[in-house]
């Protein structure tokens, strides 16, 4: 997620002050009208102008899901089948797994730690009663297992994917 905070800098008093004063030599020299002064300081006052928009972006560190190995190797049309619009949990990745089958040669494979605070021992997603929707057991965030996605609750993160391949019979799960 992307905050906007174009005057951050104002937390940093060395920082505005040198600025200021930056600014306010640029503003006397581009008065003065020196052919080669006017070019060079019109350059700085640009290069300063974007310095300050560029620091006031600050993006959120998701918290990271501890790495894992994955390599899973699934029959959804036979030993592990899982019907059309169903889903089924696997043992693997750090929280464990969880297979939708969206269409009948499409799967969408979450790990089923919740990525809101996954340092919390029991925070495990479990799909709702109507089988498109998981939740998780502490934070109470709501995804989309289509394709991941936050509805509600205080994740502003999906789900994490694993890669997967399907060649009709066999479903390949990786990271």
């Amino acid at each position: 997620m992307i905050y906007w905070h174009s005057l951050n800098i104002l937390d940093n008093p060395k920082i505005f002050y040198s600025l200021q004063l930056s600014i306010g030599l640029i503003i006397e020299l581009l008065l003065q009208r020196k052919p080669l002064t006017f070019i060079f300081m019109r350059i700085a006052l640009t290069f300063l102008l974007v310095l300050l928009f560029v620091s006031g972006c600050r993006k959120e560190k998701q918290p990271q899901i501890p790495y894992v190995y994955v390599n899973l190797q699934l029959y959804p049309n036979s030993l592990d089948y899982i019907p059309v619009g169903g889903h089924k949990y696997f043992n693997g990745g750090f929280r464990g797994i969880v297979v939708y089958r969206s269409l009948e040669e499409q799967f969408e494979v979450y790990e089923r730690c919740c990525p809101y605070d996954p340092q919390k021992t029991n925070a495990k997603v479990s799909v709702n009663a109507n089988g498109t929707t998981c939740l998780d057991s502490i934070c109470m965030s709501k995804f989309i297992l289509m394709d991941g996605t936050p509805y509600s609750g205080p994740s502003p993160y999906s789900l994490m994917r694993y890669h997967c391949t399907y060649d009709g019979d066999i479903l390949m799960v990786f990271n």
